[in-house]
Parts: structure tokens; sequence; C-alpha cells
């Protein structure tokens, strides 16, 4: 602890830090969901399969290049010409960020608020369902297209 502020350098704080009854809400839930009853990881992970396949499938339709990297409940999306998957952050700073951001400026407009920076991830969850992912592919597929118009 000497390392921990303010005897050491290292500055921690939150809300709920050590929060009795917080740290006793994340046991709980963490133990309702190891007992399996509900299946909400496998939920998350086919929501986020469906979304990144939806926008490959855009980029595809769009004659756009990028890639669309993800595990359950994150994806990440990245415009580049190269084959070779975005596994660092030199990667993603060969991308095309300026065009990432005319299609993060669209899709803010279609009311789906995504990351501003390529090189964060975006987030789903148990409450994204089938509606809200066909909404997100669309406004995609017409931020691509705007994107695309301010290109030339």
């Amino acid at each position: 602890m000497s390392m921990v502020a303010p005897e050491g350098a290292v500055y921690q704080a939150g809300t709920l830090s050590g929060n009795p009854l917080a740290m006793a809400a994340g046991l709980a839930q963490l133990r309702y969901l190891q007992a399996g009853k509900v299946r909400l990881y496998e939920k998350l992970a086919q929501t986020t399969e469906e979304l990144a396949e939806g926008l490959k499938g855009v980029l595809s339709e769009s004659d756009v290049s990028g890639q669309v990297l993800q595990v359950p409940g994150m994806l990440s999306l990245f415009f580049t010409e190269s084959s070779e998957p975005v596994q660092s952050f030199d990667d993603a700073l060969k991308c095309d960020t300026k065009f990432f951001g005319h299609v993060w400026r669209n899709l803010t407009e279609r009311g789906v608020y995504w990351p501003p920076s390529q090189f964060e991830a975006a987030f789903l969850s148990i409450m994204h369902g089938k509606n809200e992912i066909k909404e997100t592919i669309a406004a995609f597929r017409a931020a691509i297209g705007e994107a695309k118009k301010s290109k030339k």
C-alpha cells in the first residue's frame, strides 16, 4: 500500500471503490452468472457476431476496404487496404483515420454512438437486440455511403 497515494505515486479512486454494498452486489452478480441459469454470455457473443458480420457485409457491398475485429461484447472497426489483421497500435496507425472520422460523424448523426476513435472498441450489452443490430447496420450502410462521397 505504500505505492498508493497519498504515500506513493499511484492514484486510485472511484465512486464505489471498496464500497461494501457495491462489492456485495458485484459478488452476487458473479455468482448468479456462474450458476449458469441464464445464457447471457452466449447471447452477447451471438449479438456481437451478428453485428460484426453485418458490418463486414456493408464493407464488402460498398467496396470499402476494412476490418471488423471482435470478441464477445466488443468490436473494433478499421479502414485499411491491408489484408493482414490489425493487431497492434502500430497497425492501427496505418489505417485511414480520416475516413473513420467521416463514418463516425455520419453514424452519430443517425443516432449510433460509436466510439469516436478507431483506437477504441465499441461495446455491446445484452440489451442490444435484433432491432438495434438491424438499425446499426442500416446506419452504417448510410454512413459509409456519405463518407465515400466526402472522400472524392
